[in-house]
């Protein structure tokens, strides 16, 4: 059985961001085969330590890029939220704003609970779609 494709959403040629896609495409692909090497040295690394099998590794991304697709180069996400929670301590969430701290050196969850309940809640739902255990660790 197989999946009906649809046509790629790339911009024509000749237009602004159907030139723009083309001539990054292979830059792309290549940022891609070099996340995947290094994920494998990764898993490598874990198999030489003997950990692999009592290990538990979560490789998620967006990478950001549109190339042009739907007239954006990038999909210019300004933030980065992280929540951790490890068995017996209390649950760490982490926002840095991209666009005032590029280098994401400053937590600002405390100063901007709306955001980081905005986000929480995406991430509670997305969870619960793809049926992530990890659900239960939400608020």
């Amino acid at each position: 059985m197989g999946c009906a494709i649809s046509a790629l959403n790339i911009p024509p040629a000749g237009t602004k961001w159907g030139d723009h896609y083309r001539k990054n495409i292979q830059d792309y692909y290549t940022c891609i085969s070099g996340v995947d090497e290094q994920f494998g040295r990764i898993l490598q690394a874990l198999r030489v330590a003997g950990l692999a099998k009592n290990s538990i590794v979560v490789f998620t991304s967006d990478h950001g890029d549109c190339l042009g697709i739907h007239e954006e180069v990038t999909k210019n996400n300004r933030y980065t939220f992280v929540m951790n929670q490890e068995e017996g301590k209390d649950k760490i969430i982490m926002l840095y704003d991209r666009k005032d701290d590029p280098y994401q050196m400053k937590n600002i969850a405390a100063q901007n609970p709306g955001i980081v309940r905005e986000l929480t809640e995406e991430m509670r739902l997305w969870l619960i779609k793809i049926s992530d255990p990890w659900v239960k660790n939400m608020p």
